[in-house]
């Protein structure tokens, strides 16, 4: 049996692989291919019934058993995580970049309204970041931000101005995501930060698994977006970020390849830079 799993798991890994370079040189002529056509035999319509349905149960099904989104008021809404019975900047940036990909602005907005009224930090060390862990009327768990979080929000909201245009105030989607880079990248520096570290180590051109003390001196794989560090490359607003963050791509694609157990693929939850799991933490 585990010979024949094993084949399996080699044969859809390489289905998987083979999907991928067809769908990049789909890609560079210009064309978006369909991986559920590619690799599952199904057509454009039965995607988009699929996507839809999937929609309409996560954001506007029953709320005792189907909804993960969850309006708050008349203009906010959070991503409930349904297991721990909290909000985490987690899931609210994965239910801003999914409003996004499909063109729900409504959604999109109350959510972000959510995340930068109720996780936001205005002031102190942190300002800037965002509180990973809400209750559910908002009220913060833990001041602390976790930066994947903010990766995923930061290029919901470039997704967001590209595609809908900026607005006001937290609704200026660039500004705010160039505000957000910035920090990211930028806290270290500023004055009053204390002991409250950037999000990236300038040196290895790596997330941290959290700003701060002992907590940036190690990374965590699942962390690493290297495809969104390559937009960051074109769209920061400084032209030496710009060159940091295609570092940070070019690094992060080393990183996987380094941490991956070479018979699994499996990576450890938390690593070293230079991909050896963390010795207090990996496993």
């Amino acid at each position: 049996m585990k010979a024949v799993a094993g084949l399996c798991a080699a044969l859809w890994a390489a289905a998987l692989a083979a999907g991928a370079v067809r769908a990049s040189a789909e890609v560079a002529a210009g064309r978006n291919p369909n991986i559920f056509h590619e690799l599952l035999g199904r057509t454009d319509a039965e995607t988009d019934r699929k996507i839809a349905a999937t929609w309409t149960q996560l954001f506007h099904g029953a709320d005792e058993n189907q909804r993960i989104y969850f309006p708050a008021g008349s203009d906010e809404a959070y991503i409930a995580d349904i297991a721990n019975r909290d909000v985490r900047t987690e899931g609210l940036s994965y239910g801003m970049m999914i409003a996004i990909q499909l063109d729900h602005r409504a959604e999109f907005d109350r959510i972000w309204k959510w995340a930068r009224t109720r996780h936001y930090h205005a002031e102190g060390p942190l300002r800037g970041y965002f509180a990973w862990h809400a209750d559910f009327h908002g009220r913060m768990l833990d001041p602390g931000p976790a930066p994947d979080g903010e990766e995923w929000i930061a290029t919901a909201l470039f997704f967001a101005a590209h595609r809908w245009g900026s607005g006001a105030g937290i609704f200026d989607y660039e500004a705010e995501a160039q505000a957000l880079l910035h920090t990211m990248l930028h806290k270290g520096e500023e004055p009053g930060a204390g002991n409250v570290t950037s999000m990236f180590d300038r040196a290895e051109a790596q997330i941290v698994f959290a700003p701060g003390a002992e907590a940036a001196r190690f990374t965590d794989p699942s962390y690493h977006l290297p495809a969104f560090y390559e937009l960051w490359a074109r769209w920061a607003a400084a032209p030496a970020d710009r060159i940091f963050w295609a570092r940070a791509a070019a690094a992060s694609r080393v990183l996987f390849r380094k941490a991956a157990n070479p018979e699994t693929g499996l990576m450890p939850d938390y690593a070293e830079f230079d991909g050896r799991p963390h010795p207090l933490r990996g496993h």
